[in-house]
């Protein structure tokens, strides 16, 4: 009976195992090197649970807020070297909902946003907005890389196309 206990002890604590974590950037892949610019950019994901478990895989993704810092940032560059200067504004982005889901050789990620514009002298509110993106992916949960990668570069391009809007260059 004392091995059945060990047996079912056993099984019982491999079920509670860690999941495998995958970086969703390489070591080359990391946020943008820090250079003056008009602009800040700031990521917030403390409303989520990071690293992001897939759903239906012994698997979680870390790094999945500097993909998202990474994205927006390449994705504002070719508006923030128009404006030139000193930093004189800041875009807050929360990550405010994270979801992974494997089932059945698919992965699907959905990530939410909220972004915040604001000055930074003053910190006078601007404008804000959100921005939401899934991505799906075949293979394995451990693959799933470029899904997520994907998700936060939609977001980026979002974020990109508001910003466009806010007219900064008469601020």
């Amino acid at each position: 009976m004392r091995g059945a206990a060990l047996v079912s002890g056993l099984a019982l604590s491999l079920a509670g195992c860690a999941p495998h974590v995958v970086s969703v950037l390489s070591a080359t892949q990391g946020a943008a090197a820090e250079r003056p610019m008009p602009l800040h950019v700031m990521v917030e994901s403390t409303a989520v649970r990071l690293p992001l478990p897939v759903g239906g895989a012994n698997v979680a993704f870390s790094g999945v807020d500097r993909a998202l810092l990474r994205s927006t940032e390449r994705a504002f560059s070719p508006i923030l070297s128009k404006l030139g200067g000193a930093r004189r504004f800041e875009v807050i982005v929360e990550l405010i909902e994270a979801r992974a889901e494997y089932s059945g050789d698919q992965m699907v990620i959905t990530l939410e946003t909220r972004a915040t514009l604001r000055a930074t002298v003053g910190n006078a509110y601007i404008a804000q907005t959100h921005a939401h993106a899934s991505a799906t992916a075949s293979g394995p949960p451990e693959r799933g890389q470029d899904a997520v990668r994907g998700a936060t570069d939609a977001i980026g391009k979002q974020l990109a196309g508001w910003l466009l809007g806010q007219d900064l260059e008469h601020r």
